[in-house]
């Protein structure tokens, strides 16, 4: 559970679709890291006029532990970028997502073409 607190808060500090988090996770390895490095650490890495920068330094878990809580209470699972059943095509794009939240039973990813529309799945064979 702990460590699920830190890749919500990483996922919460950075932006999606920019190279932070690949940045760091490279560096660092895991979210526990990237939590305990220090602003100077992180401004190694990023730069400290990078627009996530002030995020990373916040240190406050509050609002992860909302969304853990939040999560637990309502099955809503979270897959995280470390997890093996994190889609491979998501692994290998140059800014993956951090972590993917889902209800019900994972799809074999690498199995299946999966398009989202609003809140259904779609799946099937690829092509």
């Amino acid at each position: 559970m702990d460590n699920l607190l830190y890749w919500i808060w990483l996922s919460l500090s950075c932006t999606p679709g920019k190279d932070t988090f690949a940045k760091l996770i490279e560096k660092f390895n895991n979210p526990l890291n990237i939590y305990n490095a220090s602003d100077s650490e992180i401004a190694a890495v990023i730069t400290s006029d990078c627009q996530d920068y002030s995020m990373l330094c916040n240190k406050d878990t509050e609002k992860a532990k909302s969304i853990l809580n939040f999560c637990t209470s309502k099955k809503v699972g979270i897959l995280t970028y470390s997890d093996e059943k994190f889609p491979k095509s998501l692994r290998e794009i140059s800014n993956p997502p951090v972590l993917l939240y889902y209800r019900g039973v994972l799809p074999k990813f690498d199995a299946h073409c999966l398009i989202s529309a609003s809140s259904q799945i779609i799946s099937g064979p690829p092509r």
